[in-house]
C-alpha cells in the first residue's frame, strides 16, 4: 500500500498536484454537500488538506511519471488524514485555488472579510491557522494566476468603479520563522476609472433577518426620484443555491432591466436571502428538503424593511420578476402571496422539480423516492388553484430551445392553469435558448416587459 504523504507530493509538478487538489476538495466538498444534514462539521465550503493511501501498482514510479495535460485518476484511495485549511462563514471559489508547491502555500478566491467582495488570499499548508488577504477591500477581484504562482492578473470592480485590469508580481518570504507575502503591480492593463457623475448608481444596504443573519440588498432609485413619493417597485429576484445577485462589482449593477426600469419611474430591489450562496453552507442549506416554502416570506421580510427604510416604496404596487430560479420563485410569489404582488414576470421557470435535472435537484431535495412530500410540497403545480383570477397579472417568458429549463415546465404549469381557469399571458422566443442572447429579443424582452408594466399594474387594486 502506498502512502502519499505531503513529502510525496511535494515531488509532483505545479499542474498534476494543482490537478489532485482541484479533485480532492470538488469530490469531497460534492459528497460533504449532499450529505450536510448528517454531518457534525457545521461548515463545508472549505479547502481540505488530504493525506491518502492507495493500492495502484500503477504509482509505483510515480516520481518519474512525464507531467504533461493528461488526466491522472487514482483509484481506491482512503482518506488517513484531514486538515481544514480554511473555515467559517464564508466560502472558497472552488474554481479559482493555485498551489505553491515550492513554498507550500495555496492561493484562492474567496469572500472571508465581506460577502460583498471576493479577493485573493493565501494560506499556508503547514500553519493553516495563517490566512493573508492579497488584494484592496472596498472592490471585488477577479484573479488568474501564473503555473510558477509568480504573477497574478487582477481584474478589480465597485459600484462605483469600472473594471480596472493589473498585472501583479508575487513577493513571497517563507522560512521558519516568517511568511510574508505581498503584491507589487507591474503595469495596469486597464487603468482604474470611476463611473461617470451623471450615472445613476444603486444603493447597498443590509440589516438582519428573523433568524439573525446579516441580509444584504440593493435598491436603484426612480430617476427624478422626489421625497415623500412613493413608486411603483421591481423586487428582481433569484434566491436559490449557486448565485449571488447583490455584491460591491460592477458585474451586480450591468443589468438592462434594472436601468431602463427607473427611467419609467420604477424602483428596483434585489435580495441575497437564505438559500443563496457566499455565505456558507449554512445559509446556503436553508432551503434543504423546502424549496420555494421559505424564500418568498424572506424576500417580503427584506422588501418591508427597505420599504420603511427608503420610504419610496409602494407596497400597493409591486412586481416579482426572476430568471430560471427566479422565475419559479416569481410563480411562487404570486401564487403563495397575491396580497403583496401584484403582477407576476416568470422568465424560463422550474414548475415541477420532477421534471429538472437530477444532479442538480437531489442535490438539494434528495430523490422523489425518498422525499415525496418535499417535491409535491415544492412544485408551482400544487398552487396552480391559488393563483389570482384577476387577468394580466402574470406573464411567463421562455425559450423554447431552453436546454436547462425544458419548455417542458411550461407546458405543465399552463395545463394547470387552464384546468383552473386561471389567466395568464405567454411570450415565448422560438430561437432563444436558457439566457436571451440574441440582441433582437432581447430588446424585445425588456421592452415587453416595461410595456406590459405600464399597462396593467396601475389598474390591479
Amino acid at each position: 500500500m502506498k502512502k502519499l504523504t505531503s513529502c510525496w507530493m511535494k515531488n509532483l509538478t505545479t499542474g498534476l498536484m494543482s490537478r489532485m487538489l482541484f479533485t480532492f476538495y470538488h469530490l469531497v466538498f460534492a459528497m460533504k454537500y449532499h450529505l450536510y444534514g448528517c454531518l457534525k462539521k457545521p461548515f463545508l465550503s472549505d479547502l481540505y488538506r488530504y493525506t491518502v493511501t492507495t493500492e495502484d501498482e500503477t504509482l509505483d514510479n510515480i516520481d518519474n511519471m512525464e507531467i504533461n495535460n493528461s488526466e491522472y485518476v487514482i483509484r481506491r484511495c482512503q482518506v488517513l488524514t484531514e486538515q481544514p485549511l480554511t473555515q467559517g462563514e464564508w466560502d472558497v471559489d472552488s474554481e479559482k485555488i493555485w498551489l505553491d508547491e515550492r513554498n507550500d502555500l495555496v492561493y484562492f478566491l474567496g469572500n472571508k472579510d465581506t460577502p460583498l467582495e471576493k479577493h485573493l488570499y493565501c494560506v499556508s499548508l503547514t500553519t493553516p491557522e495563517w490566512i493573508e488577504r492579497m488584494t484592496l477591500l472596498g472592490y471585488s477581484h477577479s484573479v488568474t494566476l501564473s503555473k510558477d504562482c509568480s504573477y497574478a492578473v487582477i481584474l478589480s470592480s465597485s459600484v462605483t468603479s469600472l473594471t480596472q485590469v493589473n498585472l501583479c508580481k508575487i513577493n513571497t518570504i517563507c522560512s521558519a520563522e516568517q511568511k510574508k507575502i505581498s503584491l507589487h503591480s507591474v503595469g495596469w492593463v486597464e487603468a482604474p476609472r470611476d463611473v461617470l457623475p451623471t450615472s445613476r448608481l444603486p444603493e447597498l444596504f443590509r440589516y438582519k433577518n428573523a433568524q439573525g443573519y446579516d441580509i444584504y440588498g440593493m435598491l436603484f432609485k426612480p430617476v427624478n426620484c422626489t421625497e415623500g413619493e412613493k413608486y411603483p417597485t421591481m423586487l428582481y429576484v433569484y434566491g436559490g443555491p449557486g448565485v449571488q445577485l447583490v455584491s460591491n462589482s460592477q458585474r451586480s449593477v450591468r443589468r438592462l432591466n434594472l436601468y431602463a426600469l427607473p427611467s419609467f419611474g420604477y424602483a428596483v430591489v434585489m435580495l441575497d436571502t437564505m438559500g443563496s450562496c457566499n455565505r456558507g453552507i449554512r445559509f446556503e442549506a436553508a432551503i434543504q428538503n423546502c424549496m420555494g416554502q421559505i424564500e418568498i416570506e424572506q424576500q417580503i421580510e427584506g422588501l418591508k424593511l427597505i420599504a420603511e427604510k427608503s420610504g419610496i416604496i409602494d407596497m400597493n404596487r409591486i412586481v416579482i420578476h426572476g430568471w430560471s430560479y427566479g422565475g419559479y420563485l416569481a410563480l411562487m410569489g404570486l401564487a403563495q402571496r397575491p396580497d403583496i404582488f401584484k403582477v407576476a414576470i416568470a422568465g424560463a421557470p422550474v414548475t415541477c422539480w420532477q421534471l429538472y435535472d437530477t444532479g442538480y435537484t437531489e442535490r438539494y431535495m434528495k430523490s422523489p423516492a425518498e422525499n415525496k412530500n418535499a417535491y409535491q410540497d415544492s412544485s408551482v403545480l400544487k398552487f396552480a388553484s391559488q393563483f389570482p383570477n384577476e387577468p394580466n397579472r402574470l406573464m411567463i417568458i421562455h425559450g423554447l430551445m431552453d436546454e436547462n429549463v425544458h419548455f417542458s415546465h411550461t407546458k405543465a404549469l399552463i395545463s394547470e392553469l387552464i384546468k383552473e381557469g386561471k389567466p395568464y399571458q405567454l411570450q415565448v422566443y422560438p430561437n432563444e435558448r436558457h439566457g436571451i442572447r440574441n440582441a433582437a429579443a432581447a430588446k424585445h424582452y425588456e421592452t415587453n416587459v416595461v410595456w406590459f408594466l405600464q399597462q396593467y399594474l396601475s389598474t390591479i387594486t
